[in-house]
C-alpha cells in the first residue's frame, strides 16, 4: 500500500504539522517591550523585562563619577539619567574611549534569541551643555562598539535594529555616549539627560530548543492518537 505504515504517516502528520506551526509562530511574532529604563525616583534598574530576557542596571561607564566633584559624572535623578560636564572632548568616539557613557545589557535567557525591532529614548538639555547623544552596540562584550545612530538634545531617537545582525542574538550592550558642542564646560550645574529608553523586539526559542519542543509536541499527539 502506498504512502507507507498507518505508524509512519501519523508520524509525519504529528511531527511536521506542529514543526511548521511552531516555526511559522516564532517568525510573526509581533514586537514585544524587551527592556525599559524610566529612572523613577533615581532607579537605575530596568522597569520592564520580557520573559525569557534578563537586562543589567544602567550603569555607569568607567570615565564617569557618582557625584559632582569637578569629574565627568552620570546621575540618576529628576526621573533621567544625567550627564555632567566636563567630558573629555566634544567627540563622541573620544567620550567613548575614555568610558564617558552610561550603559545596559540584555542577555537571552538558556535556550532562547534575541530579534530585536528598535530601541528608542528621549533627551533633554539643560543651559550650555552637551547637545548631542549618540547610541553604540555592541554583540562581543565590548570588545567592538558601533554606532547604531545619534540625535541633538531635547529630542526623542528612534533606531532601527531590524537588520540581520540584530537577529537570532544571545546578549547585546547600549552605550549611550554625550558629545558635540560645550561638551568639556566645567559648570556641573549643565547636562544631558536620556529617559524613557526602551528596546523593543522579540525572544524566541533557538532552533534546538524549538526542535525539541516540537518533537515533544509530535510525540504527545501520535501517544494520544494511538491510544484513541
Amino acid at each position: 500500500m502506498g504512502g507507507g505504515s498507518y505508524y509512519e504517516r501519523v508520524m509525519k502528520k504529528s511531527i511536521l504539522l506542529p514543526c511548521i506551526f511552531l516555526i511559522a509562530a516564532a517568525s510573526i511574532s509581533p514586537a514585544d517591550l524587551i527592556t525599559q529604563f524610566n529612572f523613577t525616583s533615581g532607579s537605575a534598574s530596568p522597569d520592564t523585562e520580557l520573559s525569557n530576557t534578563s537586562s543589567t542596571d544602567f550603569l555607569r561607564g568607567p570615565g564617569l563619577d557618582g557625584s559632582l566633584d569637578g569629574d565627568p559624572a552620570l546621575l540618576f535623578t529628576n526621573n533621567r539619567a544625567e550627564f555632567r560636564p566636563p567630558l573629555s572632548s566634544n567627540s563622541d568616539s573620544t567620550n567613548l574611549d575614555n568610558g564617558e557613557y552610561g550603559f545596559f545589557t540584555i542577555n537571552a535567557d538558556s535556550g532562547f534569541q534575541l530579534n530585536l525591532q528598535n530601541i528608542t529614548y528621549n533627551t533633554a538639555r539643560a543651559g550650555s551643555s552637551p547637545d548631542q547623544m549618540a547610541v553604540y552596540y555592541s554583540l562581543d562584550s565590548g570588545t567592538t562598539k558601533t554606532k547604531v545612530g545619534e540625535v541633538s538634545a531635547n529630542s526623542s531617537g528612534n533606531h532601527d535594529l531590524s537588520g540581520s545582525g540584530f537577529q537570532g542574538i544571545s546578549t547585546i550592550d547600549f552605550y549611550f555616549v554625550p558629545n558635540g558642542n560645550n561638551s568639556t564646560t566645567t559648570d556641573q550645574s549643565r547636562f544631558v539627560s536620556v529617559d524613557s529608553v526602551e528596546v523593543n523586539g522579540t525572544a524566541i526559542p533557538e532552533p534546538g530548543t524549538l526542535v525539541m519542543m516540537t518533537l515533544a509536541l509530535g510525540t504527545m499527539l501520535l501517544f494520544r492518537r494511538r491510544k484513541g
